[in-house]
């Protein structure tokens, strides 16, 4: 089985390689495969950097007019990749009674089962980058095939469900931008 190696794929926005879709560079994806993976590096690459040095006090502020804030913005990044897990890898929804900690993150805190402390930023990173470890892992024993199928009868596709999540996310970090130059206006 070929494996996701991350030395074919862009790691920061400073290299000209984040700004390539290059589905054939990396031989454990197939194209449909390849593509898509290269878009969710680069959405989860603008998301990093629009916390890079988000100073701690302001990554649970809500700021005024605003429900969300920034850490619970990047739990919910989170927890929207591992509900697609459940969703695409395993064929079952989220719930809350088996999967309390995501649903908390998918809720934006408003169900499931919170932590016994809000996490740090670094945590919040470790959190994302450990979903995409998994998301690319299965991705890599998959193929085009599998990815234009139906989840379930009736529904949506694998490749719709992954879409949905890199959109999502690239709509939670404008909410960050924003939210930053709120909260952490001199850190922006």
């Amino acid at each position: 089985m070929k494996t996701f190696d991350p030395a074919l794929h862009a790691d920061s926005l400073r290299k000209e390689r984040a700004y390539h879709i290059r589905p054939s560079l990396d031989p454990a994806f197939t194209p449909h495969l390849g593509a898509l993976v290269e878009m969710l590096t680069y959405a989860r690459l603008t998301t990093l950097q629009a916390v890079h040095d988000l100073p701690e006090e302001a990554l649970w502020q809500t700021a005024p007019g605003f429900t969300n804030s920034i850490g619970t913005l990047l739990a919910h990044i989170a927890a929207v990749e591992r509900t697609y897990h459940l969703l695409s890898f395993e064929g079952r929804d989220v719930t809350p009674e088996q999967d309390g900690a995501v649903y908390w993150g998918l809720t934006m805190g408003q169900e499931g089962t919170p932590p016994s402390r809000l996490p740090t930023l670094d945590e919040l990173r470790a959190d994302l980058a450990a979903a995409r470890a998994e998301t690319l892992r299965v991705f890599s024993t998959k193929d085009d095939d599998w990815l234009a199928q139906p989840m379930a009868e009736g529904w949506a596709n694998h490749h719709w469900a992954w879409f949905h999540v890199m959109e999502d996310e690239v709509s939670h970090r404008g909410q960050i931008r924003l939210l930053r130059r709120v909260v952490a206006p001199e850190a922006t």
